[in-house]
């Protein structure tokens, strides 16, 4: 009776384990579709995410901009764009990977890449990345806890 509680302990152990790593080897969640960020006249939609950009705390994601008056148009100098960043929810910073813009609508015609540093900033309160930034980490989960580890039998 003892030796087939202590395989019943074991096993459920194991099933644990087993489930535990299976779900750490999936890919990413993507992150729900959410409506897009407005303001001032430019619209920015944040893509599925694409994964992880190091870090646990740091999240890669795609953005797309689409300027949605022509005063937005003029001030960005472009109608629309594409873009990959690295968000870091422990710092509330921002990087962009790469950036293709566009002279017209929806991402079309001849994209034209966009120079970027790659550099890590903190965006200003008021500005679209501070709303995208916030955005992304609001849909972070938290990390999963550890299964439980058997390491006597009594």
């Amino acid at each position: 009776m003892k030796h087939a509680l202590i395989a019943s302990v074991l096993v459920a152990g194991a099933v644990a384990v087993a489930a535990s790593a299976a779900a750490a080897k999936r890919p990413p969640a993507s992150a729900p579709a959410s409506a897009p960020i407005s303001k001032d006249g430019v619209e920015i939609s944040i893509l599925p995410r694409i994964g992880s950009g190091g870090p646990t705390t740091v999240t890669q994601v795609g953005l797309d901009m689409e300027a949605q008056t022509p005063d937005a148009a003029a001030r960005l100098g472009l109608q629309s764009l594409r873009a990959v960043a690295d968000v870091d929810c422990s710092r509330g910073a921002n990087r962009f990977i790469s950036a293709v813009a566009y002279q017209q609508p929806a991402l079309a015609g001849p994209g034209r890449p966009r120079n970027i540093t790659g550099a890590w900033v903190q965006p200003s309160p008021d500005s679209y990345m501070a709303a995208v930034v916030q955005r992304v980490c609001a849909a972070q989960s938290p990390p999963p806890a550890a299964p439980p580890v058997v390491k006597e039998m009594a």
